[in-house]
C-alpha cells in the first residue's frame, strides 16, 4: 500500500480506491470521500479526517486511527464508530468547561 506523511489531501475523492495497507501519518484529509474505498488494514496515525465520508468502505477490516480526528465524519456504522474509538480515534469534540 501507499505511505504518505505530513501532506495535505483535503477534499480529495478517494471513493472506490484500493487503499489496502495504506499508511497515512500526520496527513490532512479533511472532507475526503472514502465512500466504497477498500481501507482494509489501512492506518491513519494523527490524521485530520474531519467531515470525511466513509459509506460502504471496508474500514472494519483492521483499519486503525491512533490520534486521528474524525469529528463530523459521516457514513460510519455503529461498528465503524466503535473501531475508531477502540483504535485511538476521536469522533466527538471534547467540551471543556
Amino acid at each position: 500500500g501507499i505511505s504518505l506523511t505530513g501532506t495535505c489531501f483535503d477534499h480529495v475523492d478517494f471513493s472506490g480506491a484500493d487503499l489496502t495497507h495504506a499508511v497515512f501519518e500526520n496527513v490532512s484529509l479533511v472532507g475526503c470521500d472514502f465512500r466504497g474505498a477498500k481501507l482494509t488494514l489501512a492506518a491513519f496515525h494523527c490524521c485530520d479526517l474531519r467531515d470525511a465520508l466513509f459509506d460502504r468502505s471496508t474500514l472494519l477490516r483492521g483499519s486503525r486511527f491512533p490520534g486521528s480526528n474524525l469529528v463530523g465524519a459521516r457514513g460510519l456504522s455503529r461498528g465503524g464508530r466503535a473501531l475508531v474509538r477502540r483504535t485511538g480515534g476521536i469522533l466527538a469534540a471534547s467540551v471543556l468547561v
